[in-house]
């Protein structure tokens, strides 16, 4: 039953997709689509799930997610959509312009973007601070540089929500905020005293 159901969402999940990228008059799908590009770091790489250009030469980058219909427009209402940014910010050092990006959540056959695009169905979240994805990634550029001069300096921050936030550990007000990840992803937890 369990495996019907999956085949009905995603049977009907794909036939939306196919539906909003005809109305999007997009011309060419390009899937896995390899990038790389650089940043004050080094060398940045990755692929981009769909990279979609229409008729009148928008260009829209596409992430596909199964699930997180709550997850995914909590991202961009606060501009921390960082895959897309960097996913972006990649085909812009190519082409010289920004793309529109999207998520496509599978199991609710539903488009969630920070701005209008082609897709006609899309359901628009902007960010709350007004900000769009190009300012996220001068955002991201200004917390890496905050943490690279900490590095330099011979400091590690080890960042848990039960460890007490002090001067050191308040970014900059041009870069992006903290964000406290599941610790089960965490693998710097032990750090903080905590068992693998």
């Amino acid at each position: 039953a369990d495996l019907e159901g999956f085949r009905y969402r995603l049977q009907n999940s794909l036939g939306k997709l196919r539906e909003q990228v005809i109305q999007a008059a997009v011309v060419h799908v390009e899937p896995e689509r390899a990038v790389c590009g650089t940043f004050p770091g080094g060398e940045l790489a990755g692929f981009i799930d769909l990279v979609m250009r229409t008729e009148r030469q928008d260009c829209v980058i596409v992430d596909m997610k199964w699930s997180g219909s709550k997850k995914f427009p909590e991202k961009l209402r606060a501009n921390r959509h960082l895959q897309l940014a960097i996913y972006a910010e990649l085909l812009r050092q190519h082409s010289g312009d920004w793309p529109s990006v999207a998520y496509y959540i599978l199991d609710k056959a539903q488009f969630f973007t920070p701005a209008p695009c082609a897709f006609p169905d899309a359901k628009v979240v902007p960010s709350d601070s007004g900000e769009n994805t190009a300012q996220l990634w001068q955002r991201f550029l200004a917390a890496w540089r905050w943490r690279v001069a900490q590095i330099q300096a011979g400091r590690f921050e080890v960042v848990h929500d039960s460890i007490a936030e002090d001067d050191a550990s308040k970014p900059p007000e041009d870069a992006m905020a903290m964000e406290v990840l599941n610790p089960n992803y965490n693998e710097y937890r032990t750090l903080a005293g905590w068992g693998c």
